[in-house]
């Protein structure tokens, strides 16, 4: 079964990579941007540690944020039958970005409490409540309720999403330092190939987005068409 809904990700997401580029690409340029200006949101210090950048951190956060939300309103319609443009999908963003990044803190929040206990519940609860965001876009649940929403939905698929979800970031992450990699090869490490390997690693990590809104569909308690947004 984990492997069916694998494919069907996969499948799904490359059917329609040119209209998931479409959002993806934008967003993903203006984070290399944004790290090109404020500097990397984490950086080793040899005698300090991990050193936070904070302003890196927000911009960094809230623009993942904003293209989530325009991704998911493009998987809906994308479903629907009819992919939207950028600006309709920014726009959809744009009206739900409150809630969307409250509910983005709180999920990581919740997953950084369960980090501080070990890996493991940290990632557990990560999953759980992977399926929020799309219960704010696509059902306009207040953030609270959302996370809840999610909690209970995945009750049932737990581990099967849990092990399908780090199948597919461990495989991400690995294609990811390949290509890193390969560009800085031949590129150099210069400030253009970090907005470059971004552009490429944004772009693969839809298909994550892409496993979750399989599953979001999955755990709908109604059947039929899922909701979809009205404005995008």
């Amino acid at each position: 079964m984990m492997s069916e809904r694998l494919r069907d990700a996969f499948q799904f997401w490359w059917r329609h990579l040119p209209a998931i580029a479409l959002i993806s690409i934008p967003f993903s340029l203006l984070v290399g941007i944004a790290t090109l200006i404020t500097g990397p949101a984490l950086t080793m210090d040899a005698e300090l540690g991990p050193q936070p950048n904070f302003l890196a951190l927000v911009l960094t956060f809230a623009i993942r944020a904003l293209a989530e939300a325009a991704l998911i309103g493009q998987l809906a319609a994308i479903y629907a039958g009819k992919a939207r443009s950028l600006t309709a999908c920014a726009v959809f963003a744009i009206t739900i970005a409150p809630a969307i990044l409250l509910t983005n803190a709180l999920v990581v929040v919740s997953a950084s409490i369960g980090l501080l206990l070990f890996i493991v519940p940290g990632i557990w609860i990560y999953v759980r409540l992977a399926l929020a965001a799309f219960a704010v876009a696509l059902e306009r649940q207040p953030p609270l309720e959302a996370v809840k929403t999610s909690f209970t939905r995945t009750a049932d698929i737990q581990w099967e999403l849990i092990f399908a979800w780090l199948m597919l970031i461990l495989l991400l992450l690995s294609t990811s330092n390949m290509i890193g990699a390969g560009l800085i090869a031949v590129l150099g490490n210069q400030g253009g190939v970090s907005v470059l390997l971004e552009m490429i690693t944004g772009l693969g990590g839809t298909l994550l987005l892409v496993l979750l809104y399989r599953y979001y569909i999955l755990t709908l308690p109604t059947s039929g068409e899922p909701p979809r947004p009205t404005s995008v």
